[in-house]
């Protein structure tokens, strides 16, 4: 049994490829693999108001915690 499988979302081939892992385990199981989705996120170090913040660091928020990618 495999454990442990990170996922970048915002890559259609790792997407298309998981799933075809996903197809894989069911056939050999015959069991529907059971999923836990764990994301810490981020967050800024600063707490300032949206229009004086960092764009960039702005972006490196939305991506971790959107996107899955930071």
């Amino acid at each position: 049994m495999r454990t442990g499988v990170g996922l970048r979302t915002d890559d259609i081939a790792v997407v298309k490829a998981l799933r075809k892992s996903v197809a894989a385990v069911e056939a050999e199981t015959g069991r529907r693999p059971q999923v836990l989705i764990n994301n810490a996120g981020r967050i800024e170090s600063t707490e300032v108001a949206l229009w004086d913040a960092d764009p960039e660091s702005i972006k490196g928020v939305v991506e971790a915690n959107v996107v899955g990618v930071a």
